[in-house]
């Protein structure tokens, strides 16, 4: 059983990005909400980014930090007026760290239903391995 520790820096980021949906400026940044699952074989990253073509959002591992970043554009239409607001728009930028134990070669993402899935795989783990003795006369 594991237990979870709470990040108040996180608590204060939410609370931030939720004060910024209601005040804050069309072009400010966001960041779409994520969930991390760790397995057996890896991890995988869950973004949520419904709405967001996949041109728009680029995928990247530099020295063993993961960054997904893009935008979320709002369709501009004439003769319309916008009377209530709380979907956020403007570029995101999401970074992580990845762990001693990710493969930073084995890296894949697709896009399902509005949601980024990133998957991480494991690096293999050294296997122990017998050495055989040759006898020589």
């Amino acid at each position: 059983m594991s237990i979870a520790s709470m990040n108040p820096w996180q608590v204060l980021d939410q609370l931030q990005n939720e004060a910024l949906r209601y005040y804050g400026e069309p072009q400010r940044r966001w960041h779409p909400a994520v969930d991390i699952i760790e397995s057996e074989a890896g991890y995988q990253l869950y973004f949520d980014v419904p709405g967001i073509s996949t041109s728009d959002v680029s995928v990247e591992v530099e020295q063993g930090v993961l960054r997904v970043q893009g935008q979320r554009q709002r369709a501009e239409q004439d003769n319309q007026k916008l009377r209530y607001k709380e979907r956020a728009f403007g570029h995101f930028n999401r970074t992580f760290k990845l762990p001693d134990d990710a493969d930073p070669a084995a890296i894949g993402a697709r896009y399902e239903k509005g949601v980024l899935i990133v998957d991480i795989a494991r690096k293999a783990a050294a296997v122990p391995r017998k050495i055989n003795i040759e006898i020589r006369d």
